[in-house]
Protein backbone atom coordinates (compact mmCIF):
# COMPACT_ATOMS: atom_id res chain seq x y z
CA UNK A 1 0.00 0.00 0.00
CA UNK A 2 1.23 3.49 -0.80
CA UNK A 3 2.99 5.48 1.86
CA UNK A 4 3.84 2.52 4.05
CA UNK A 5 7.60 2.26 3.90
CA UNK A 6 7.84 1.61 7.64
CA UNK A 7 5.41 -1.27 8.24
CA UNK A 8 5.69 -1.12 12.03
CA UNK A 9 5.02 2.61 12.08
CA UNK A 10 2.06 2.24 9.70
CA UNK A 11 0.54 -0.53 11.82
CA UNK A 12 0.64 1.66 14.91
CA UNK A 13 -1.17 4.43 13.06
CA UNK A 14 -3.88 2.10 11.70
CA UNK A 15 -5.90 1.62 14.86
CA UNK A 16 -9.47 2.40 13.75
CA UNK A 17 -10.17 4.20 17.00
CA UNK A 18 -13.17 5.94 15.45
CA UNK A 19 -15.12 2.66 15.19
CA UNK A 20 -16.71 1.59 18.48
CA UNK A 21 -17.81 -1.91 17.45
CA UNK A 22 -16.66 -4.77 15.23
CA UNK A 23 -15.45 -3.73 11.76
CA UNK A 24 -17.50 -5.70 9.22
CA UNK A 25 -15.79 -4.90 5.90
CA UNK A 26 -12.92 -2.94 4.37
CA UNK A 27 -12.05 -1.91 0.81
CA UNK A 28 -9.10 -0.02 -0.68
CA UNK A 29 -9.27 2.37 -3.64
CA UNK A 30 -5.87 1.85 -5.32
CA UNK A 31 -5.91 4.89 -7.61
CA UNK A 32 -6.87 7.47 -4.99
CA UNK A 33 -5.23 5.53 -2.13
CA UNK A 34 -8.26 5.76 0.14
CA UNK A 35 -9.54 3.11 2.53
CA UNK A 36 -13.21 2.50 3.27
CA UNK A 37 -14.35 0.76 6.46
CA UNK A 38 -17.78 -0.23 7.77
CA UNK A 39 -18.77 -1.41 11.20
CA UNK A 40 -21.49 -2.73 13.48
CA UNK A 41 -21.66 0.75 15.00
CA UNK A 42 -23.67 1.79 11.87
CA UNK A 43 -20.85 4.01 10.63
CA UNK A 44 -18.52 4.11 7.67
CA UNK A 45 -15.27 6.04 7.35
CA UNK A 46 -13.15 7.07 4.39
CA UNK A 47 -9.48 7.15 5.42
CA UNK A 48 -7.02 9.45 3.63
CA UNK A 49 -3.25 9.32 4.06
CA UNK A 50 -1.98 12.70 5.22
CA UNK A 51 1.74 12.61 5.80
CA UNK A 52 2.31 9.52 7.94
CA UNK A 53 -1.18 9.43 9.42
CA UNK A 54 -4.47 8.00 8.16
CA UNK A 55 -7.19 10.59 8.76
CA UNK A 56 -10.82 9.41 8.87
CA UNK A 57 -13.79 11.22 7.31
CA UNK A 58 -17.22 10.22 8.59
CA UNK A 59 -19.84 9.11 6.05
CA UNK A 60 -23.48 10.06 6.62
CA UNK A 61 -25.03 6.66 5.95
CA UNK A 62 -28.48 7.32 7.44
CA UNK A 63 -28.97 3.68 8.49
CA UNK A 64 -30.39 2.19 11.69
CA UNK A 65 -28.61 -1.18 11.63
CA UNK A 66 -25.04 -2.43 11.23
CA UNK A 67 -23.08 -1.52 8.09
CA UNK A 68 -22.23 -4.99 6.81
CA UNK A 69 -20.35 -4.59 3.52
CA UNK A 70 -18.74 -1.97 1.28
CA UNK A 71 -17.15 -1.55 -2.14
CA UNK A 72 -15.70 1.34 -4.17
CA UNK A 73 -16.92 1.92 -7.72
CA UNK A 74 -14.43 1.48 -10.55
CA UNK A 75 -13.92 5.26 -10.89
CA UNK A 76 -13.54 5.55 -7.09
CA UNK A 77 -15.82 8.60 -6.92
CA UNK A 78 -18.58 6.74 -5.07
CA UNK A 79 -19.09 3.56 -3.10
CA UNK A 80 -21.87 1.29 -1.86
CA UNK A 81 -22.54 0.20 1.73
CA UNK A 82 -24.89 -2.66 2.56
CA UNK A 83 -26.62 -2.83 5.92
CA UNK A 84 -28.78 -4.83 8.26
CA UNK A 85 -31.47 -2.19 7.78
CA UNK A 86 -32.52 -3.62 4.38
CA UNK A 87 -31.09 -0.64 2.49
CA UNK A 88 -27.99 0.06 0.41
CA UNK A 89 -26.36 3.48 0.77
CA UNK A 90 -24.67 4.74 -2.41
CA UNK A 91 -22.26 7.39 -1.17
CA UNK A 92 -20.51 10.29 -2.89
CA UNK A 93 -18.46 13.31 -1.82
CA UNK A 94 -20.31 16.60 -1.35
CA UNK A 95 -17.68 19.23 -2.15
CA UNK A 96 -19.86 22.11 -0.99
CA UNK A 97 -20.14 20.76 2.57
CA UNK A 98 -16.87 18.76 2.50
CA UNK A 99 -18.35 15.44 3.60
CA UNK A 100 -19.53 12.09 2.25
CA UNK A 101 -23.29 11.71 1.90
CA UNK A 102 -25.53 8.81 0.92
CA UNK A 103 -28.45 8.22 -1.38
CA UNK A 104 -30.31 5.08 -0.39
CA UNK A 105 -31.68 2.24 -2.45
CA UNK A 106 -34.99 1.45 -0.79
CA UNK A 107 -37.49 2.16 -3.55
CA UNK A 108 -40.35 -0.32 -3.34
CA UNK A 109 -38.35 -2.07 -0.58
CA UNK A 110 -36.50 -4.50 -2.92
CA UNK A 111 -34.48 -5.96 -0.04
CA UNK A 112 -36.47 -7.66 2.69
CA UNK A 113 -33.55 -8.70 4.88
CA UNK A 114 -29.88 -7.95 5.64
CA UNK A 115 -27.60 -7.09 2.71
CA UNK A 116 -24.57 -9.30 3.22
CA UNK A 117 -22.47 -8.31 0.22
CA UNK A 118 -22.12 -5.62 -2.45
CA UNK A 119 -19.95 -5.37 -5.59
CA UNK A 120 -19.37 -2.78 -8.32
CA UNK A 121 -18.92 -3.61 -12.00
CA UNK A 122 -15.22 -3.60 -13.08
CA UNK A 123 -15.78 -1.21 -16.02
CA UNK A 124 -19.25 0.33 -15.62
CA UNK A 125 -19.44 2.93 -12.84
CA UNK A 126 -23.23 2.59 -12.73
CA UNK A 127 -23.79 -1.13 -12.18
CA UNK A 128 -23.79 -2.48 -8.64
CA UNK A 129 -24.79 -5.94 -7.36
CA UNK A 130 -26.03 -7.02 -3.95
CA UNK A 131 -26.58 -10.28 -2.10
CA UNK A 132 -28.96 -10.65 0.79
CA UNK A 133 -30.29 -13.05 3.41
CA UNK A 134 -33.67 -12.77 1.70
CA UNK A 135 -32.36 -15.43 -0.75
CA UNK A 136 -31.87 -12.93 -3.59
CA UNK A 137 -29.04 -11.47 -5.65
CA UNK A 138 -29.82 -8.24 -7.46
CA UNK A 139 -28.28 -5.89 -10.03
CA UNK A 140 -28.94 -2.14 -9.83
CA UNK A 141 -28.24 1.01 -11.77
CA UNK A 142 -26.72 3.69 -9.51
CA UNK A 143 -26.63 6.85 -11.64
CA UNK A 144 -25.94 10.01 -9.61
CA UNK A 145 -26.34 13.28 -11.49
CA UNK A 146 -23.67 15.05 -9.40
CA UNK A 147 -21.13 12.26 -9.94
CA UNK A 148 -21.68 10.38 -13.21
CA UNK A 149 -21.37 11.72 -16.75
CA UNK A 150 -24.63 13.04 -18.23
CA UNK A 151 -24.34 10.78 -21.29
CA UNK A 152 -24.65 7.79 -18.94
CA UNK A 153 -27.88 9.09 -17.47
CA UNK A 154 -30.21 6.49 -16.01
CA UNK A 155 -32.69 5.95 -13.23
CA UNK A 156 -31.17 5.61 -9.77
CA UNK A 157 -31.95 2.27 -8.06
CA UNK A 158 -33.36 0.78 -11.25
CA UNK A 159 -33.37 -3.02 -10.90
CA UNK A 160 -31.49 -4.58 -13.83
CA UNK A 161 -31.76 -8.14 -12.54
CA UNK A 162 -33.25 -10.07 -9.62
CA UNK A 163 -32.45 -13.74 -9.05
CA UNK A 164 -33.81 -16.09 -6.44
CA UNK A 165 -31.64 -18.70 -4.68
CA UNK A 166 -32.26 -21.40 -2.10
CA UNK A 167 -30.21 -19.85 0.71
CA UNK A 168 -28.55 -16.73 2.07
CA UNK A 169 -26.34 -15.07 -0.54
CA UNK A 170 -22.87 -14.53 0.93
CA UNK A 171 -20.90 -13.16 -2.03
CA UNK A 172 -21.46 -11.52 -5.43
CA UNK A 173 -18.54 -11.05 -7.86
CA UNK A 174 -18.26 -9.74 -11.42
CA UNK A 175 -16.08 -11.48 -14.00
CA UNK A 176 -12.90 -9.60 -15.04
CA UNK A 177 -14.43 -8.52 -18.37
CA UNK A 178 -17.70 -7.56 -16.66
CA UNK A 179 -19.88 -9.76 -18.84
CA UNK A 180 -20.97 -12.08 -16.04
CA UNK A 181 -22.02 -11.94 -12.42
CA UNK A 182 -21.48 -14.90 -10.11
CA UNK A 183 -22.96 -15.38 -6.65
CA UNK A 184 -22.74 -18.06 -3.98
CA UNK A 185 -24.31 -18.72 -0.63
CA UNK A 186 -25.70 -21.10 1.92
CA UNK A 187 -27.24 -23.48 -0.63
CA UNK A 188 -23.77 -24.51 -1.92
CA UNK A 189 -24.73 -23.65 -5.51
CA UNK A 190 -22.69 -21.54 -7.93
CA UNK A 191 -24.87 -19.15 -9.93
CA UNK A 192 -23.56 -17.41 -13.06
CA UNK A 193 -25.64 -14.93 -15.04
CA UNK A 194 -25.03 -12.64 -18.01
CA UNK A 195 -25.21 -8.99 -16.97
CA UNK A 196 -26.78 -8.05 -20.32
CA UNK A 197 -29.34 -10.88 -20.20
CA UNK A 198 -30.87 -11.36 -16.77
CA UNK A 199 -32.81 -14.44 -17.88
CA UNK A 200 -29.68 -16.38 -18.83
CA UNK A 201 -28.92 -17.83 -15.38
CA UNK A 202 -26.82 -20.96 -14.90
CA UNK A 203 -26.95 -22.84 -11.58
CA UNK A 204 -24.27 -25.42 -10.74
CA UNK A 205 -25.36 -27.53 -7.73
CA UNK A 206 -22.78 -29.37 -5.62
CA UNK A 207 -22.66 -31.77 -2.70
CA UNK A 208 -20.46 -29.32 -0.78
CA UNK A 209 -21.08 -27.47 2.46
CA UNK A 210 -22.28 -23.82 2.32
CA UNK A 211 -20.16 -21.34 0.36
CA UNK A 212 -18.90 -18.02 1.75
CA UNK A 213 -16.61 -16.38 -0.83
CA UNK A 214 -15.87 -16.56 -4.55
CA UNK A 215 -13.08 -15.31 -6.82
CA UNK A 216 -12.86 -15.26 -10.62
CA UNK A 217 -9.52 -16.74 -11.74
CA UNK A 218 -10.29 -15.82 -15.35
CA UNK A 219 -13.37 -15.11 -17.44
CA UNK A 220 -14.08 -18.84 -17.48
CA UNK A 221 -12.95 -20.11 -14.07
CA UNK A 222 -14.03 -19.48 -10.47
CA UNK A 223 -12.71 -20.64 -7.11
CA UNK A 224 -15.11 -20.77 -4.15
CA UNK A 225 -14.45 -21.20 -0.43
CA UNK A 226 -16.62 -21.94 2.55
CA UNK A 227 -17.43 -24.59 5.13
CA UNK A 228 -15.53 -27.36 3.33
CA UNK A 229 -12.23 -25.89 4.64
CA UNK A 230 -10.65 -25.95 1.16
CA UNK A 231 -11.17 -24.18 -2.21
CA UNK A 232 -13.73 -25.63 -4.63
CA UNK A 233 -12.99 -25.21 -8.35
CA UNK A 234 -15.35 -24.40 -11.23
CA UNK A 235 -14.70 -23.68 -14.89
CA UNK A 236 -16.63 -23.25 -18.12
CA UNK A 237 -15.95 -25.02 -21.38
CA UNK A 238 -17.99 -24.04 -24.42
CA UNK A 239 -20.42 -22.18 -22.18
CA UNK A 240 -21.09 -25.12 -19.86
CA UNK A 241 -20.16 -24.60 -16.21
CA UNK A 242 -18.99 -27.56 -14.15
CA UNK A 243 -17.69 -28.19 -10.64
CA UNK A 244 -14.33 -30.01 -10.79
CA UNK A 245 -14.12 -30.66 -7.08
CA UNK A 246 -12.04 -29.60 -4.11
CA UNK A 247 -8.44 -28.47 -4.14
CA UNK A 248 -7.57 -31.13 -1.56
CA UNK A 249 -9.26 -33.84 0.45
CA UNK A 250 -10.98 -32.86 3.68
CA UNK A 251 -12.15 -36.33 4.69
CA UNK A 252 -11.43 -37.63 8.14
CA UNK A 253 -9.12 -40.67 8.25
CA UNK A 254 -10.69 -44.02 9.07
CA UNK A 255 -10.59 -44.91 12.74
CA UNK A 256 -8.59 -47.92 13.83
CA UNK A 257 -10.44 -50.88 15.34
CA UNK A 258 -10.49 -50.80 19.10
CA UNK A 259 -11.03 -53.52 21.65
CA UNK A 260 -13.96 -53.59 24.04
CA UNK A 261 -13.57 -51.04 26.82
CA UNK A 262 -10.79 -49.07 25.12
CA UNK A 263 -11.13 -45.40 24.16
CA UNK A 264 -9.16 -43.22 21.78
CA UNK A 265 -9.32 -39.44 22.11
CA UNK A 266 -8.32 -37.25 19.19
CA UNK A 267 -8.83 -33.55 18.57
CA UNK A 268 -11.21 -32.43 15.82
CA UNK A 269 -8.40 -30.55 14.06
CA UNK A 270 -6.15 -33.62 13.87
CA UNK A 271 -8.87 -35.51 12.02
CA UNK A 272 -9.08 -32.95 9.19
CA UNK A 273 -6.78 -33.67 6.25
CA UNK A 274 -6.96 -30.25 4.53
CA UNK A 275 -4.48 -27.47 5.29
CA UNK A 276 -7.22 -25.19 6.60
CA UNK A 277 -8.97 -26.48 9.71
CA UNK A 278 -12.03 -24.22 9.65
CA UNK A 279 -14.36 -22.24 7.40
CA UNK A 280 -12.84 -20.13 4.61
CA UNK A 281 -14.15 -16.58 4.95
CA UNK A 282 -11.84 -14.75 2.55
CA UNK A 283 -10.37 -15.31 -0.94
CA UNK A 284 -8.25 -12.76 -2.82
CA UNK A 285 -5.89 -12.81 -5.77
CA UNK A 286 -2.17 -12.50 -5.07
CA UNK A 287 -0.59 -12.53 -8.54
CA UNK A 288 -1.90 -12.17 -12.08
CA UNK A 289 -0.32 -13.28 -15.33
CA UNK A 290 -1.69 -12.71 -18.81
CA UNK A 291 -4.94 -11.32 -17.45
CA UNK A 292 -5.54 -14.40 -15.30
CA UNK A 293 -4.98 -15.06 -11.62
CA UNK A 294 -1.87 -17.21 -11.19
CA UNK A 295 -1.76 -17.17 -7.37
CA UNK A 296 -4.45 -16.52 -4.77
CA UNK A 297 -4.73 -16.53 -0.99
CA UNK A 298 -7.37 -17.84 1.39
CA UNK A 299 -8.15 -16.76 4.93
CA UNK A 300 -9.91 -18.96 7.44
CA UNK A 301 -11.45 -18.91 10.90
CA UNK A 302 -8.57 -21.17 11.93
CA UNK A 303 -6.34 -18.09 11.88
CA UNK A 304 -4.33 -19.23 8.85
CA UNK A 305 -3.64 -17.43 5.56
CA UNK A 306 -2.58 -19.85 2.82
CA UNK A 307 -1.19 -19.34 -0.69
CA UNK A 308 -2.32 -21.36 -3.72
CA UNK A 309 -0.83 -21.65 -7.20
CA UNK A 310 -3.41 -22.11 -9.95
CA UNK A 311 -0.93 -24.10 -12.06
CA UNK A 312 -0.57 -26.65 -9.25
CA UNK A 313 -4.35 -26.98 -8.94
CA UNK A 314 -4.66 -27.57 -12.70
CA UNK A 315 -2.30 -30.52 -12.29
CA UNK A 316 -3.86 -31.98 -9.15
CA UNK A 317 -7.58 -31.53 -9.93
CA UNK A 318 -8.52 -33.69 -12.91
CA UNK A 319 -10.05 -31.77 -15.81
CA UNK A 320 -9.81 -28.32 -14.25
CA UNK A 321 -8.43 -25.54 -16.43
CA UNK A 322 -8.41 -21.87 -15.51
Amino acid sequence: MKGTEDTTKWTKKWTLKEHTKLVMDIDWAPNTNRILTTSQDRNAYVWNLEGNDWKPALVLLKINRAATSCRWSVEENKFAVGSGGKVVSVCFFDKENNWWVAKQIKKNAPHTSTITTVAYHPTDNLLMATGSTDFHARLFGTFLKDVDAKEKRGEFAQIKGDWNTQGWVHDVVFSPNGDYLAFVGHDAVLYVVECANASNLVAVPTNCSPFKKALWLSDSAIVVGGHDFTPVLFSSREGSWKCYGKAETTEKPKEEKRGVGTTVTTSTESQITSRHKNCLNSIAYYKKSGGKVSDFVTGSLDGRVLFWKVADLEKSVQGFQA
